[in-house]
């Protein structure tokens, strides 16, 4: 019952091969789903005889893994959120920026010829 159809392949075939002597670990080290880690937790849990224990520390190493990795997706989705944010406010300063200077050498253009016809100086049309 894995929704991942190709995580559940994966973990189909060494289950295919495991018979009553396969030890977990193996298996785990053959799926390359898991970290090595998770898979040496299990091998000292089965050498030990605490099985249980293995498999609950290997829960929580695999919880905390995913708690980390979380955050670390968290933390870049705020940095990108940043990014973008200041490339939006750095376009439409420009853009306003743009406006304004267009718009001040609008006026100037037309201050600049009334002085001038103020003056009795022939002004030619551009």
């Amino acid at each position: 019952a894995v929704p991942n159809l190709a995580s559940s392949e994966k973990l189909q075939q060494p289950g295919q091969s495991m018979t009553e002597q396969t030890r977990l670990s193996e298996g785990f080290h053959q799926t390359n789903l898991f970290p090595k880690e998770m898979a040496h937790v299990l091998e000292t849990g089965e050498m030990t005889g605490s099985m249980g224990r293995a498999l609950e520390d290997a829960r929580q190493m695999g919880q905390s893994q995913q708690q980390v990795y979380q955050a670390v997706l968290v933390a870049k989705a705020w940095v990108w959120m940043g990014l973008i944010l200041i490339i939006a406010a750095a376009v439409g300063i420009g853009a306003l920026y743009g406006a304004y200077l267009n718009g001040a050498v609008k006026h100037g253009l037309s201050t600049g010829e009334e002085e001038t016809q103020s003056a009795g100086v022939p002004v030619q049309s551009r």
